[in-house]
C-alpha cells in the first residue's frame, strides 16, 4: 500500500504530541526540554484552524506513520516540518512524506493562486544528519552552513514537474529486476518441490529405480532446494542495514496467527475439518500457536532470524 496524507484533524492531537515528545524527536528539535500537554494543546488548536498552516498525517493505509507541517512566513514562502514514527524509520518515510507534502502544496496552489507557496525552507540542526541527507536527497539546496543548516527548494510549478522530481528522487531506488527474477525463479523451484513431493513422483528411490525419469525427478529435486535458501538471502540482502523493531517482530506473529486461525475456520465452515478436533490439545496448539510449533516453519525460521 502506498502512503498517502490526509489533513490532520482534532483525534490526532495526542498522536502528534506523542510524536513530538519522543527523545529521538527532542534530541533533533531546536527546543529540547519536554513539551506540556496544555502548550500542544493550544498550539494544536490554533494550527488546526489557521490559514497559514497546513499539517498532514502520513498514513500506510491505517496506520498513522508520521507528521510533516508547513507554516507560511511570507513571500511565498514555506517553512517545513517533519517527524517519523519511531517504529517506522529507516525505510524512506520522510522522503516521501515530503514529496507527498509538495503535491498537496501544488494543488493548494492551483485552488488558491492569490497567495501560494513558491518555496520550501527549512532549518536542521548540523548534528541531525539523517535529516539533512533527506532534503539533500530531495534536491534541497543548503544555503547557510553553520549549527543551524537551512535548505530551500523551489517547489515544482506543475503536478507534471512534481512527478518527473519524484522520479528522478527514486530512480535509484527502483526495482531491481534481477532479484525480481530471482523471486520469481525460487518461488516457481517451491512449486517444483511440491508438484513432485504431493505429486508422488518421488515415491521411488534412485536406489529402486535408475531409470532416466527417476533420475531427472530426483535431480530437479535437488536443484529446487535451494529456493528457501535463497528467499532467506533475498531477505538478509535487503535487512542487513534494518535495525530490529520488536513491532515488525509482533506484527509478523499476529499476521502468522490470522491466516492459521482463519484457514482452520474456512476449513470448519466447508465440512473440511471436523469442529472437535479441535478439542485435542495437539490439534488446538497447531492452529493457534502456529509460529512455536513450526505449523508455518519457514515464518518460524524467518522470526528467529530477525531475532539473530
Amino acid at each position: 500500500m502506498e502512503l498517502y496524507l490526509r489533513s490532520a484533524n482534532a483525534s490526532d492531537k495526542k498522536k502528534i504530541f506523542e510524536w513530538a515528545n519522543e527523545a529521538e524527536s527532542r534530541r533533533n528539535s531546536f527546543q529540547q526540554k519536554p513539551i506540556a500537554w496544555e502548550e500542544h494543546e493550544t498550539w494544536y488548536d490554533k494550527v488546526l484552524v489557521s490559514e497559514d498552516t497546513y499539517l498532514f498525517v502520513g498514513m500506510d493505509f491505517m496506520k498513522p506513520v508520521g507528521t510533516v507541517r508547513i507554516h507560511k512566513i511570507g513571500d511565498g514562502v514555506g517553512e517545513i516540518s517533519y517527524s517519523v514514527d519511531a517504529d517506522c524509520r529507516n525505510q524512506g518515510i520522510g522522503k516521501k512524506l515530503l514529496l507527498l507534502l509538495e503535491k498537496e502544496l501544488i494543488k493548494e496552489n492551483q485552488k488558491h493562486p492569490d497567495n501560494p507557496v513558491l518555496k520550501l525552507v527549512a532549518k536542521v540542526k548540523k548534528e541531525n544528519i539523517a535529516s539533512c541527507h533527506v532534503f539533500e536527497h530531495l534536491g534541497y539546496h543548503l544555503q547557510e552552513s553553520s549549527a543551524v543548516l537551512c535548505y530551500e527548494k523551489d517547489l515544482p510549478s506543475s503536478l507534471k514537474e512534481w512527478k518527473q522530481s519524484r522520479d528522478k528522487v527514486f530512480a535509484s531506488k527502483s526495482r531491481q529486476a534481477n532479484f525480481e527474477i530471482l523471486r520469481c525463479l525460487a518461488m516457481m523451484m517451491i512449486l517444483v518441490l511440491h508438484y513432485l513431493s504431493k505429486g508422488g513422483l518421488l515415491e521411488q528411490t534412485l536406489g529402486q529405480d535408475h531409470g532416466l525419469n527417476n533420475v531427472f525427478r530426483w535431480t530437479l529435486e535437488a536443484f529446487c532446494l535451494a529456493s528457501v535458501n535463497v528467499y532467506v538471502l533475498i531477505s538478509g540482502y535487503f535487512l542487513i542495514d534494518r535495525k530490529f523493531q520488536l513491532s515488525r517482530f509482533v506484527r509478523l506473529w499476529c499476521e502468522v496467527l490470522f491466516y492459521s486461525v482463519g484457514i482452520v475456520i474456512v476449513c470448519i465452515a466447508a465440512q473440511m475439518v471436523d469442529v472437535r478436533d479441535l478439542l485435542n490439545l495437539h490439534e488446538l496448539l497447531f492452529y493457534f500457536c502456529p509460529v512455536v510449533n513450526g505449523h508455518y516453519w519457514f515464518a518460524t525460521a524467518y522470526l528467529l532470524f530477525l531475532l539473530f
